[in-house]
């Protein structure tokens, strides 16, 4: 039997009454939790403890090569708003199914998952969090280890398929354009949430996650299509 804290990613129904839920562990990496009965009136799980973005403790039956039987499980993190604001709760989602679909293998990367606690506390407690879905996906990408050092002196334009910044723009189309360059060699830089510029263009911003999640799919293999992205997109754009 093992303890660990944990962020759920993502769930689906199994059987008529029980989760399977993927849980992201800061010592254990990517887990896969069965968590029964849980989807009965009468369960001893409250529901917001198995719906993705929440942070609990988990008590499980260790099996490495398999489903993990939960046996206990209780909040870790209480949220105050990041339910209930449909604006966090969309950006919280995308940062979550980023995540998610980076990691396709159990092994742990021990910085990822404080990254991603971090970001989901920040959100849910300071006013403005417009930034940082863009913020968290390059630093994501640095955290994974594939994201380009940050340039010594500025260049207008990046490569996204070669990952290199340069002084002229590459053949193809598929680079950075000037505006969106300067904001990835600014958000290269920055390590805290807190830090970030509170003057970033949003619409500058917007640019650069679209293209930085096209990045990700240059990069990591099987990396696929956001629901989250799709849905966030369309919110931002109302």
């Amino acid at each position: 039997m093992h303890t660990s804290e944990g962020i759920v990613l993502n769930s689906i129904k199994y059987g008529e009454s029980s989760l399977i839920l993927r849980v992201l562990t800061p010592d254990r990496g990517l887990r896969s939790f069965l968590v029964s009965g849980v989807r009965k009136s009468k369960s001893g799980v409250g529901a917001a403890l198995v719906q993705p973005l929440a942070v609990a403790q988990w008590v499980y039956y260790d099996k490495p090569d398999g489903l993990e039987r939960v046996k206990e499980v209780k909040a870790a993190v209480h949220y105050t708003r990041l339910y209930s604001d449909v604006p966090r709760t969309t950006a919280a989602l995308l940062l979550i199914e980023l995540t998610a679909h980076c990691h396709h293998e159990p092994a742990p990367n021990p910085d990822v998952y404080p990254l991603l606690r971090q970001s989901l506390l920040f959100m849910d407690e300071n006013p403005d969090c417009t930034h940082i879905p863009v913020w968290f996906a390059v630093r994501l990408s640095q955290v994974l280890g594939f994201a380009p050092e940050a340039p010594e002196a500025p260049q207008p334009c990046f490569d996204l398929r070669e990952s290199s910044f340069s002084s002229y723009p590459p053949a193809h189309s598929h680079f950075l354009y000037t505006d969106e360059t300067a904001l990835l060699g600014q958000l290269l830089c920055v390590v805290h949430p807190g830090n970030l510029d509170p003057c970033i263009s949003v619409e500058v911003a917007f640019r650069l996650l679209a293209k930085w999640i096209q990045y990700y799919q240059y990069h990591i293999a099987q990396f696929g299509q956001l629901n989250a992205w799709a849905t966030y997109r369309q919110f931002l754009q109302r």
